[in-house]
């Protein structure tokens, strides 16, 4: 059995980055009570420790769901609003591996929000840089 974790890297979230490409359709009225990124967030973080924490814990699958964003070059981890970026998820997964060369992690990316052939590209090459092993202790 695997220990997994669902919308994995959502243990933050930028209240101010704006909503994502996945967030639930709110009607407008609602904003003149409360702020909808406030609700959002409330209702979107799925997880109380960052990622080494959680691979400390145990947990070595990771659902993980990617956005570009309009205004930055960065991918970025999504569920209502912006997360933290990708790449720094992927380096902390990083260091725990190069640390404990014979753990295994699965990373299932299930959802991927305004990429193009382009920007999936891009991510692949970004993870395979990372990721290739070329020899483990």
């Amino acid at each position: 059995m695997v220990l997994g974790t669902h919308d994995s890297f959502v243990f933050t979230l930028d209240q101010q980055g704006g909503k994502s490409p996945d967030a639930p359709n709110i009607p407008g009225i609602v904003e003149w009570f409360v702020s909808v990124e406030r609700v959002i967030s409330n209702w979107s973080i799925t997880q109380s420790l960052g990622v080494t924490d959680q691979l400390k814990a145990g947990v070595r699958y990771f659902d993980i769901r990617v956005s570009s964003h309009p205004r930055k070059s960065d991918f970025f981890i999504v569920h209502g609003l912006y997360g933290p970026k990708v790449e720094s998820c992927m380096e902390s997964l990083a260091a725990f591996l190069d640390d404990h060369c014979s753990e295994i992690v699965l990373l299932d990316f299930n959802h991927f929000y305004e990429m193009d052939t382009a920007a999936h590209d891009r991510l692949i090459n970004a993870l395979l840089r990372r990721f290739i092993v070329i020899s483990c202790c």
